[in-house]
């Protein structure tokens, strides 16, 4: 039984991780992990040094984790390269059970994410790490710096909106949106409602025939 308790705070923590990283669940997920880990670590009372090397590793777990939500950055992967190597250089060989059990606890948080994200749910992290609608206006993309006369122009989602993708406008404008509705498919007919913080918002027209 005293094997299982680290394994299951390190589910709970990676789950609570999972949560904080989407809005609606952002403040219950960071109670969670929180949980979780303090819990964690208490089972580290009587082998306090390797405390830190397990730290370490679950930092450059969860950068890790970042560098594969947030594609095209590469500094959070080299970051977890570097503190994973860092980790493994003072834990050596008595962190190989710890590190174990960091990897295979990280499997349901990283199955709730995609779940999550399946069901249309908006993430936190896209807003923080994510520059929106950067593209050039030469090649028929607009900028997110003047985007307020995009408000009831009507297109097409070229992309799955979950919650974020592309949408082809009637203006033959590609520009970077979030669903206003959740998981929206590639293909369907979609109305800009809003704008805020610069990130262009939009809602299926079936939805906006149905409210009317």
């Amino acid at each position: 039984m005293e094997i299982l308790i680290p394994i299951i705070m390190l589910v709970i923590f990676w789950l609570g991780t999972a949560l904080f990283l989407f809005k609606r669940w952002r403040i219950i997920g960071m109670m969670i992990s929180l949980l979780g880990i303090s819990a964690y670590f208490l089972t580290f009372s009587q082998n306090i040094y390797l405390a830190l090397p397990v730290g370490l590793l679950l930092i450059a777990t969860i950068l890790a984790l970042i560098e594969l939500l947030v594609p095209g950055f590469g500094v959070f992967g080299i970051t977890s390269l570097l503190i994973g190597i860092l980790a493994l250089s003072i834990g050596q060989i008595d962190l190989i059970i710890p590190a174990l059990e960091i990897l295979l606890t990280f499997v349901p948080g990283a199955i709730l994410v995609w779940v999550l994200k399946q069901k249309g749910y908006e993430m936190v992290i896209g807003h923080q790490f994510v520059l929106k609608t950067t593209l050039n206006t030469a090649g028929g993309f607009i900028s997110g710096k003047s985007q307020e006369h995009l408000i009831d122009i009507e297109g097409v989602t070229q992309t799955t909106l979950r919650p974020s993708g592309k949408v082809l406008l009637h203006t033959n404008e590609m520009i970077d949106v979030e669903s206003d509705r959740g998981l929206i498919e590639s293909g369907i007919p979609v109305r800009v409602t809003r704008i805020k913080d610069n990130i262009v918002y939009v809602i299926p027209l079936n939805d906006i025939k149905k409210e009317t």
